[in-house]
């Protein structure tokens, strides 16, 4: 009884563990975690179905490259591709007394194996195989648990996929808008996608994850989508505007927040595109926020256009350079900008060749 209820605690934490993944790599890696709770095994190896239907090796622990191969390339047509097809458990107690397992295993370094389909909304979407140097490791209850992970994991790879889909459609709206943008002002062509490079380099030079970095670019790509609402000929004007003008594009965070708060993305777009023109010492722009209520993603979009507004060409100046950018940097440092985001932004700017217009 009372391992029963361990068991039941650990099914309870696993379901904790594994459900708000948003990563494949992630849910891979807590998925054999996860595993390692419940059972002592040598190799593990998890197959999912990519888009091409074709059964791929997704995560392995304790392959060397060379198996690692040899496992991809026999996953169809070995136990692999037999449990997904039939969406059968496979329990081989011992590798010594089943050739056919024994073929499998280079060097028999193990003597029990276990496969078990991964499952969801009734379709086999990959499968899990497990070894262990234990001949019959694999008990009923073993089996009967390792199968709700990989039920549970079949669940969360139908929603990371169905989340890639709508951030692909969400990417192709946002282009969309950023280039009608860009063909209405043509001197800030390109400019939004350099600021959302420039950002994203940044973002991944401070350790940003992949989820991060696709919220900051999609913030980069309209950060400056409330222009929109600038007329055209102060946008365009080649002399210094004057205040009312000035007071008029200094408007286009807060138009870009509305527009983009009725979206609802998996990331802080909205807020992020709101306080990009934000300062630290709260001289920015529009409510002159002070540094404890500027989010991380503003903080790095205010750096990356910050740098290429002044090393590119503008209605009003011709470019003024990077080395111009860059003491403007230095100069804001924990002023205006983030020092931690301005030591990222000269690294990336010393070590990759950014082009600026």
């Amino acid at each position: 009884m009372e391992d029963r209820l361990e068991l039941l605690r650990k099914l309870g934490g696993i379901s904790s563990t594994l459900s708000p993944i948003a990563d494949l790599d992630h849910l891979a890696q807590e998925v054999e975690k996860s595993i390692e709770q419940i059972v002592e095994v040598k190799f593990a190896a998890i197959y999912l179905l990519g888009e091409d239907k074709k059964l791929q090796l997704s995560y392995a622990t304790g392959f060397s490259e060379e198996e690692r191969a040899q496992a991809q390339e026999e996953a169809e047509y070995k136990h692999p591709g037999w449990v997904v097809r039939t969406r059968q458990i496979l329990n081989i107690p011992d590798v010594d007394v089943d050739q056919d397992a024994a073929s499998d295993d280079n060097e028999q370094r193990v003597r029990s194996r276990l496969l078990f389909p991964v499952i969801s909304g009734g379709e086999c979407v990959g499968c899990i195989e497990l070894w262990s140097p234990k001949p019959g490791a694999f008990t009923e209850e073993h089996v009967e648990t390792l199968n709700f992970v990989g039920n549970l994991a079949g669940i969360i790879y139908k929603n990371i996929l169905h989340h890639r889909s709508l951030q692909k459609t969400m990417i192709a709206t946002i282009n969309a808008l950023s280039l009608a943008l860009e063909k209405r002002d043509p001197y800030t062509a390109g400019h939004q996608r350099r600021v959302a490079d420039l950002a994203c380099a940044i973002g991944e030079k401070m350790g940003l994850t992949s989820d991060e970095l696709d919220g900051l670019r999609m913030a980069g790509l309209v950060h400056d989508f409330g222009k929109i609402h600038v007329p055209q000929e102060i946008l365009s004007n080649p002399g210094m505007l004057s205040d009312a003008e000035l007071a008029i594009v200094k408007t286009h965070p807060r138009v870009a927040y509305d527009i983009l708060k009725t979206i609802d993305f998996p990331w802080p777009v909205a807020k992020a595109v709101l306080q990009h023109h934000e300062r630290l010492d709260g001289s920015g722009y529009p409510f002159g926020l002070p540094e404890s209520e500027i989010i991380a993603e503003a903080r790095i979009l205010s750096v990356a256009d910050v740098v290429e507004a002044i090393a590119s060409h503008r209605p009003y100046r011709p470019a003024l350079g990077l080395k111009k950018a860059l003491d403007e940097l230095g100069q804001g440092r924990e002023k205006r900008y983030d020092p931690l985001v301005v030591d990222a932004c000269i690294d990336v700017l010393e070590e990759k060749q950014i082009k600026f217009m």
